[in-house]
């Protein structure tokens, strides 16, 4: 599905060879004035808001030579969060070329062996108390299910469990699966970015394509605060599928003739791309589930249907801010505490309605069956062993 999206994508709503354009972003050579026009490309200093990322931004068209167009091709097949690319859209071109997420393969390194780690420690956080509570292992316990009585255990996880069940259920176990989600999707980008950066300070992968001269992964999580829903999906969350699903909304949008910052192809691409989306993650179901007691049909529709609600809450998002706007004094308007709060504690709302879905799917696939992590720090603390994979 991800391969017939960006085909269509690039063969059939756009025309790369025309219109777009590689940014290089490389140090600055002495004597290069602020921007000049050389050869058809533009050349200018570029860098972050904060001044510390600074380059020499270069645009390359489709090359006429074949080694460098088989280069040129190559980027644009993988990069599909178009990052460094300009694609003849003005509200993403201007954005382009992004600064690196760090200064140097060091920091990058850093980083990502830090994020490894807490991924690692997340993901088996969420495993230890997956085994504490029945509603991740029992088909028939709804996400709003009392606790069961706290298992015998040592005093610290007793206590943590204690702490964590402060919390009201659904809350809690909604909590469990986000932050499963992000820990999963985090690691399985650090994970393999970490050999390939070091490869390519031994120069046996091009500077160009190691990860630490992409932008961030993840966008800033404040955002959802201070945007909600079109925050989370917008900014904070990995952007791998904005444009190979939302750009058939789009070009729809164009087709009818609508303005292309109109609100209605704004609703057609938010449409088609949590329609798609849905439909991509469809494919986490196996042709035939073992030990269901659901079809491979409904498994898919609850996975679809998280992806597809998504729609309706951007949409009451949009209308009650618009109306918060009109309605409401200016001076709560201009709290950003009061903003902050509310779309908080909206976003936690609508996922404690819509994550169930997703629950409910993973139990009947028995997701949580399986120890995440081969070596468990929660285990080894609560003394059933450090080794969490049976590998006899």
């Amino acid at each position: 599905m991800n391969v017939f999206l960006w085909s269509t994508f690039l063969l059939a709503l756009n025309d790369p060879r025309r219109d777009f354009k590689r940014v290089h972003l490389g140090p600055k050579p002495a004597g290069t004035p602020q921007k000049h026009q050389m050869n058809g490309t533009s050349n200018h200093v570029c860098g972050s808001k904060s001044g510390k990322v600074e380059g020499h931004s270069r645009d390359e068209s489709y090359p006429a030579d074949f080694i460098n167009r088989l280069a040129w091709v190559g980027t644009l097949l993988v990069s599909l969060r178009l990052f460094n690319w300009k694609i003849g859209d003005t509200v993403h071109d201007a954005l382009q070329p992004r600064p690196p997420a760090h200064p140097s393969r060091k920091r990058f390194l850093i980083h990502a062996v830090l994020c490894t780690v807490r991924s690692w420690l997340l993901l088996d956080a969420c495993a230890f108390y997956v085994q504490t509570d029945p509603y991740f292992r029992t088909s028939a316990l709804s996400m709003s299910a009392p606790y069961p009585p706290p298992p015998a255990n040592t005093r610290l996880a007793l206590a943590l469990l204690r702490l964590l069940r402060l919390l009201p259920p659904r809350l809690l176990r909604t909590s469990i699966i986000t932050t499963q989600a992000f820990a999963l999707v985090s690691l399985q980008y650090y994970l393999p970015s970490i050999p390939a950066v070091l490869l390519s300070s031994i120069n046996l992968l091009p500077t160009s394509r190691s990860p630490h001269t992409w932008p961030p992964f993840f966008g800033p999580f404040s955002a959802v605060p201070d945007r909600g829903i079109r925050g989370l999906w917008g900014q904070a969350w990995h952007q791998e599928f904005r444009h190979l699903a939302s750009t058939p909304g789009r070009a729809l949008g164009e087709a009818l003739g609508l303005p292309r910052t109109s609100s209605a192809v704004w609703a057609l691409a938010a449409l088609s791309g949590f329609g798609w989306s849905g439909v991509v993650h469809m494919g986490l179901v196996p042709p035939i589930p073992l030990h269901t007691t659901l079809s491979a049909t409904q498994l898919r529709l609850r996975i679809a249907g998280f992806f597809w609600a998504q729609v309706p809450a951007l949409a009451v998002e949009a209308l009650a801010a618009s109306a918060a706007r009109r309605c409401l004094p200016a001076r709560w308007c201009r709290s950003v505490l009061l903003r902050r709060a509310v779309n908080a504690a909206w976003v936690a709302a609508w996922m404690c309605v819509t994550l169930p879905l997703l629950g409910v799917a993973a139990k009947e696939l028995r997701y949580w069956t399986v120890w995440p992590v081969p070596v468990s720090v929660c285990r080894g603390l609560a003394g059933q062993g450090w080794l969490a994979w049976d590998l006899g």
